[in-house]
């Protein structure tokens, strides 16, 4: 019952809300936004922002299973280059301290079948919320998800702690959720201070 709970929480962070181009509270909230001096950075700066970050997590629990013939399993890490997306899949490393008779012919990853992208970038201030960064591949039939949680907009720096939750659905079902525990690295062509 406890995982029941715990995967209904994060289904329920899953949902994206999709605003339809003509739908009036969002010309006014964009109005709105323009109009004030202080607005928040358009996406496609904080884009660039995120751009400058390497994502490194391992996995801390599975529910479900992800299409694939190298299933990742808990404790396995993985690395995302923002500024270079994977366009087919996301590949894992098992522990190195892993016995030899557990180790699997076929290397662990989780497959999609568009390219990665960066949907949407939400940086906050300190103190208004969680920062985010969603990522997805979208295809006709299916569609991976990969939302990444900071602290703050100042915790989008080398070292910071993240969430993670990877979500694969498959003609709208939810195959498989992955929860991950991870950090931000600065990418290493950007100078860090």
């Amino acid at each position: 019952m406890k995982h029941l709970r715990h995967l209904i929480a994060i289904v329920s962070l899953l949902a994206v809300p999709v605003v339809k181009a003509d739908d009036k509270p969002a010309a006014k909230a964009e109005a709105t936004a323009a109009k004030a001096p202080d607005a928040t950075p358009p996406v496609l700066e904080n884009e660039d922002i995120v751009k400058n970050f390497i994502v490194q997590g391992t996995l801390k629990q599975i529910i479900g299973s992800f299409s694939t013939y190298g299933h990742p399993r808990v404790g396995d890490s993985f690395e995302i280059d923002l500024s270079n997306l994977p366009r087919r899949n996301i590949k894992f490393a098992r522990p190195q301290t892993e016995p030899a008779s557990e180790v699997t012919h076929s290397a662990p990853y989780i497959p999609f079948s568009a390219p990665l992208n960066i949907e949407s970038v939400n940086l906050r201030m300190k103190g208004d919320g969680a920062s985010k960064i969603f990522l997805s591949s979208r295809s006709e039939t299916s569609m991976l998800r990969i939302q990444i949680w900071a602290a703050s907009a100042e915790a989008f720096g080398e070292g910071s702690k993240i969430r993670i939750i990877i979500a694969e659905e498959h003609f709208g079902t939810i195959l498989g959720v992955a929860e991950v525990e991870g950090l931000l690295k600065a990418h290493p062509l950007v100078p860090t201070r």
